[in-house]
């Protein structure tokens, strides 16, 4: 059925007299029907406006939005009692900020009886003429009243929440809620369907000309983590309040509502504080937390199914190829037997276990992302070459050649740059929004070397290396115009590359994914609140499945990256001089050390944190080292 106003009984017996029409009194009418004839018209007029007075409250003294939609969750028969979330929408100026034509938007159609009246032999649905639609619409990329970046600041899977252009502009909200003219239901502007899934458009637009109708946004994971990085997909801030953010954990992009030189600020007494979710997520998580994958498998995902006990046992007798995900995990050095190292751990109840669990567990060749090797970095990011990507429903999408970066877990298309032989935007523009950037060697090289030249500039700036994973996953904090200030340094690289230049050019026409995005584009009651203007700055199409992004390139590099050494080459010299000074003997060696989880003084738990220790010598000294390798050097040997 489709919504809208059904006039069929204008006139009821039941109202006062007083308020019946005059002919109606004349005629002493009261069956609750007019008589009209065919031949005349009547008219039409609307515009967005408000009909709440600022006094209005509701039942709890708060005052009542302009307009309202209520999602219900289909489990009671009484609307008030089965509302699951409310978007609520509170205008400064409603007839300017809604209307799609602000210097005219009065709405006005005649409509001759005759032409719109359904007669009884006339059986389609709805039996209505439409002359306006009203709309609440996520924010697209291409549409004409779209100009931000709804893939980074506007995320529309949110708990509900309430949208005020009193207090803040429309362009730092999730929903765009505009009023148009419509000639019919078959014609733009309209809610249009696809005929074969039976959805509406998003992405690019909400239309069937630029838009998809299978856009996925977040990822759900069916199955453990793999790593810290198998939240980066995930919509970690649902939240109703603001500031709205995408993918906050493995991406830094500093937020429009929060100055540059801010994790958070101080919106006032209506909004409370803006936080720098991305920038607090990877401070807290990256360097304090880690997925083991050491967990039971009971999903239909795993044939066979294994109990916890049984993966421990595989970890600690070295049977990696046994483990179902993480294999760089490897098991610290123990006199004792697998059987008893796993009954010991799978005795501990989950959060004593995540905490012993580590003290067991070493990472097998992690890398160092203060690196400064092209070499290195091109070998770690083209780690899934060639490897075929698992799609939905269990198809094979083949990258030959390229390197993988899939964000969205299980696709539903492929590589975004074959699209194949589509001829139509909505064929290219399905796989381009519903599946994975891959990228060739050459890319995977200068991306590298754009990363290299970031981290050096990075080091000369800041006179050291990074120190947390978290600092190097983070954007700096400084004013806009800093080094990596406004991105990290990942996202730094990537956008030097022009990588993503192929789906996001705005001086293209079709296909193309962006358009500009710009504060000074923006009306001034749009952009109320902006805090950093320069974050405004950009694409629209930034963050959208075509357009890389510094999270996706943590996907896969968060099991192994770190930001330091725990296997270190030592080499020694020494000499014996005769009493003239002179060298008559001289040796050189070399030791391999690594550092293990154990503290140097064992009376110290592995999990102690370092202000709980109890020992002097592990306060002193920390960690233990071994020596895992000695041999002597020749002279020539370097």
């Amino acid at each position: 059925t489709r919504a809208g106003l059904q006039e069929d009984h204008l006139s009821y017996s039941s109202r006062p007299v007083a308020t019946r029409y005059d002919f109606e009194q004349q005629h002493g009418w009261d069956g609750g029907w007019l008589c009209i004839k065919l031949t005349d018209t009547f008219t039409v007029i609307s515009k967005p406006q408000r009909t709440v007075p600022p006094s209005a409250r509701d039942k709890n003294g708060n005052t009542l939005p302009d307009f309202q939609v209520d999602m219900l969750a289909a489990q009671d028969t009484e609307p008030a009692n089965d509302i699951l979330r409310s978007f609520s929408f509170r205008f400064a100026n409603v007839t300017n900020e809604v209307s799609a034509k602000p210097k005219s938007p009065v709405i006005q159609r005649t409509f001759r009886l005759g032409d719109v009246l359904q007669r009884p032999d006339d059986k389609t649905p709805g039996g209505k003429s439409p002359f306006a639609i009203m709309t609440m619409t996520a924010k697209t990329t291409v549409d004409p009243a779209d100009l931000t970046k709804a893939w980074l600041f506007n995320n529309p899977v949110v708990e509900g929440g309430a949208e005020d252009s009193t207090t803040l502009g429309l362009a730092h909200h999730s929903y765009d809620l505009r009023f148009e003219e419509v000639q019919d239901f078959n014609t733009f502007p309209g809610i249009e369907i696809d005929a074969a899934s039976k959805r509406g458009f998003f992405g690019a637009s909400a239309t069937a000309n630029r838009g998809v109708s299978a856009v996925p946004m977040f990822r759900v994971p069916r199955i453990p983590a793999a790593s810290l990085g198998d939240l980066i997909p995930a919509n970690l801030i649902a939240s109703s309040r603001l500031p709205r953010v995408n993918f906050p954990f493995g991406n830094s992009w500093a937020h429009p509502l929060i100055s540059s030189n801010n994790i958070s600020q101080s919106a006032g007494n209506i909004l409370g504080t803006y936080v720098d979710h991305s920038f607090m997520l990877n401070d807290c998580l990256w360097d304090r937390f880690y997925f083991s994958t050491l967990c039971a498998y009971g999903t239909d995902l795993f044939a066979p199914q294994r109990t916890r006990i049984a993966v421990l046992e595989d970890l600690f007798a070295a049977r990696t190829d046994k483990l179902p995900l993480n294999r760089r995990i490897v098991a610290v050095p123990d006199g004792r037997t697998p059987q008893a190292r796993a009954a010991t751990l799978n005795a501990l109840d989950d959060k004593s276990l995540a905490k012993a669990l580590a003290a067991e567990l070493l990472v097998k060749g992690p890398f160092n992302v203060n690196s400064d090797s092209v070499e290195a970095w091109r070998t770690v990011l083209s780690s899934l070459r060639d490897e075929a990507v698992v799609g939905w429903t269990n198809r094979d999408f083949q990258t030959t050649g390229k390197t993988a970066f899939v964000r969205s877990g299980v696709p539903l298309a492929g590589d975004a740059d074959k699209p194949g032989d589509a001829a139509s935007f909505n064929v290219a523009g399905q796989i381009r929004w519903s599946g994975f950037r891959a990228l060739s060697d050459d890319q995977i090289k200068l991306l590298a070397e754009s990363i290299v030249r970031q981290i050096r500039k990075r080091g000369q700036a800041d006179h050291a290396p990074f120190l947390s994973a978290g600092e190097f996953v983070n954007r700096r904090v400084g004013v806009s115009g800093g080094l990596h200030v406004l991105r990290g340094v990942l996202q730094s690289a990537i956008d030097d590359t022009g990588t993503n230049k192929a789906y996001h050019r705005p001086e293209v026409k079709a296909p193309n994914d962006s358009k500009a995005a710009s504060f000074a584009a923006l009306a001034k009651d749009k952009s109320l609140g902006t805090n950093c203007t320069q974050a405004m700055d950009g694409l629209t199409g930034e963050g959208t499945p075509s357009f890389l992004t510094q999270g996706d390139l943590l996907m896969p590099l968060a099991a192994v990256m770190t930001v330091r050494g725990d296997t270190f080459k030592i080499r020694a010299y020494g000499e014996s001089r005769n009493p003239k000074g002179q060298v008559v003997a001289s040796a050189r060696c070399e030791a391999t050390v690594q550092r293990l989880p154990a503290y140097l003084d064992t009376s110290d738990t592995a999990q102690t944190a370092p202000a709980n220790l109890k020992s002097q010598a592990n306060r002193s000294f920390g960690r233990r080292f071994v020596i895992t390798s000695f041999h002597w050097l020749a002279v020539d040997e370097t």
